[in-house]
Order: C-alpha cells, then sequence, then structure tokens
C-alpha cells in the first residue's frame, strides 16, 4: 500500500508542485492499493454539498491529476468534513482496489475539528 498525506496551505499553489513531484517518483505498478488523503483545503462541487457553492480554480488541476494517476474520490460527495463551514476541505483519492477496499466513512468524533455539538456524520443532501 501506498499512502500519500497532504497538508494544502489554503492560497498557496500545492497541487503544481505536488504533481511535478510525484510524477516523476510514483512506480504505480509496485502498489496494489494507492491512497492520497489530506487537508487540501479547496472547495469543488465534485466533493461538497450541492449548497456550497465555492469552487477553487485549482481544483481542476487537482481532478485532472487525480484522474491522471487512476484515482477518484473515495468519500461520499457532500460529506462535511470541516463541520464548522458546513463543506469538505479533508479528501481521500484512490486507486480501484483502495475503493473496493472501504467498509465505511464517517467522522471519527474524537479527532475531528467539530464543535462538541456536532452530531452529522453522513454526506449532506
Amino acid at each position: 500500500m501506498l499512502l500519500v498525506n497532504i497538508y494544502n496551505t489554503k492560497g498557496m499553489s500545492l497541487i503544481t508542485n505536488l504533481a511535478k513531484f510525484l510524477e516523476p517518483h510514483l512506480r504505480l505498478h509496485r502498489y496494489s492499493t494507492i491512497m492520497i488523503v489530506g487537508d487540501f483545503n479547496l472547495h469543488h462541487p465534485l466533493w461538497n454539498p450541492p449548497d456550497y457553492e465555492a469552487h477553487d480554480q485549482e481544483t481542476e488541476e487537482l481532478i485532472d491529476f487525480m484522474t491522471t494517476i487512476g484515482l477518484s474520490p473515495i468519500l461520499p460527495t457532500g460529506m462535511i468534513t470541516f463541520p464548522w463551514s458546513q463543506t469538505a476541505i479533508d479528501l481521500v483519492w484512490g486507486n480501484a482496489n483502495m475503493e473496493r477496499s472501504v467498509i465505511k466513512c464517517k467522522i471519527a468524533r474524537n479527532h475531528d475539528r467539530s464543535p462538541p455539538n456536532y452530531n452529522d456524520t453522513k454526506p449532506k443532501t
């Protein structure tokens, strides 16, 4: 398994640098399961709730890169990963084997950044 953890500081251009670094170094054939996870600090309709309208331009580059290396979003569209703003900025990308391996997706209440009374762990529809 290959696991890459990302933190993209809001307003920085990490995705371009990430793609430039990973493309020549990533040996996809060596790993049966691949996950790229982290706090991407990016908004896009592909993963945000339908009523959240922000769209960061850098997301298109992220989607193109992940698609190129055979990864797709694993979390359900609309699953809120940042409850204070009711949006998704923490993302999980994986290959087909990773997708088949998922048993359950939810926010770990004792590890998230939510207020103590936040109870919704289901995708917002």
